[in-house]
């Protein structure tokens, strides 16, 4: 009996601290509710939620406070600034080890090139030759001077490899190509040398329209071991006035990396095509070599196109879709995605307002 008493007894004393502690946690609960900002607008600043840019210094003097316990737990703290003020144009590239390089380049054109590599294995990219070959992410390239030559813009990259006869044969070369008619420019990263020419002598051909270019390593049949092909796709404007453009596909090799200028290599048209809309040339290659490429057209409406191509640039087949968007800038790309799959993404109206929509193809080797 006494032993009951005791057990009651305790119970009695303990259960007000009890419930005195889960006031106390939903008061928290609440007060942290109440206090919060919404994950929408996370930052206070000047005692009203917001979502704006803050700079460093701003969150260090508090005036920008990150005010959402979820926000605070996923904020980006290690932010690495590659370029300075207006270089706003990303082009990335990896090499064939897993080393990957990001160039900034800027609008309006400035005549600097900013870079940022690290290694597969994390390390960085570059060495300060100035600084004992010390490594560091970071490479600046100033090509002031020369013939003039600075606005880049944005463009598009890769790691190319060399095709020249002697112990240069394969060695790799980042080579990015300007949206427009502006540069085409290749780095030696290992020489700091840079080889550039405008777009114009780079293709070939006059008035380059595109804003968006289509570029990658170039496999077929008759491709030696020593030899690498690269596809370029661009749009141009045969009259001058936009009423007349063209979509040409070409192939390229480099034979002569110091001579870029001049005699740096050979190129080919392979495709042409009329009745060209858009701005934009996308196109990529599949595990089994089939070339596909997606761009826009006018014939009797406008069209987003998707064609296939066998290996060897033969056997066209067009799957269209129809489009209601009557502006030539409109976005669309394609990637692959693995195989025989590609994914395309485009923008149409829908309910008067554009939305992007998304397709995954498989294609069929014939």
């Amino acid at each position: 009996m006494h032993e009951k008493y005791n057990n009651k007894k305790k119970f009695e004393i303990t259960t007000p601290n009890f419930k005195l502690i889960i006031q106390i946690f939903y008061f928290l609960i609440i007060k942290t509710v109440l206090t919060d900002c919404p994950r929408d607008k996370p930052l206070l600043i000047y005692g009203e939620c917001k979502l704006q840019y803050c700079r460093k210094e701003e969150f260090d003097s508090n005036i920008c406070k990150i005010n959402n316990t979820i926000i605070e737990t996923q904020w980006l703290n290690n932010i690495i600034q590659i370029g300075v003020l207006k270089y706003r144009y990303i082009n990335f590239a990896s090499y064939s080890n897993g080393d990957m390089i990001i160039e900034t380049t800027c609008h309006p054109g400035e005549p600097k090139r900013y870079f940022y590599g690290l290694k597969r294995n994390g390390r960085p990219f570059f060495k300060n030759k100035t600084n004992n070959n010390e490594e560091t992410p970071y490479y600046i390239k100033d090509i002031f001077g020369q013939n003039n030559h600075q606005g880049k813009y944005e463009s598009s990259a890769i790691i190319i490899k060399s095709s020249e006869t002697d112990e240069n044969n394969g060695k790799e070369y980042f080579l990015s190509i300007s949206q427009l008619d502006y540069y085409a420019e290749l780095f030696d990263f290992e020489n700091d040398n840079i080889y550039f020419k405008n777009l114009q002598s780079f293709s070939n051909h006059q008035i380059i329209k595109s804003i968006k270019h289509a570029l990658f390593p170039f496999s077929n049949p008759s491709n030696t071991s020593n030899q690498y092909y690269y596809f370029f796709g661009f749009i141009i404007d045969t009259d001058g006035n936009n009423s007349n453009l063209k979509i040409y596909f070409q192939k390229h090799i480099f034979t002569n990396i110091a001579g870029f200028p001049t005699t740096y290599s050979s190129s080919q048209d392979l495709e042409t095509i009329f009745n060209v809309f858009g701005r934009i040339i996308s196109c990529f290659q599949t595990s089994k070599k089939l070339i596909i490429c997606f761009y826009s057209i006018r014939s009797d409406r406008l069209y987003f196109v998707i064609r296939k191509y066998e290996e060897n640039f033969t056997g066209p087949i067009d799957y269209q879709i129809e489009a209601n968007i009557d502006i030539d800038e409109v976005f669309y790309k394609c990637i692959h995605l693995k195989d025989e799959i590609g994914v395309f993404v485009y923008f149409k109206y829908f309910n008067s307002y554009p939305y992007p929509f998304l397709l995954f193809k498989e294609f069929n080797v014939e």
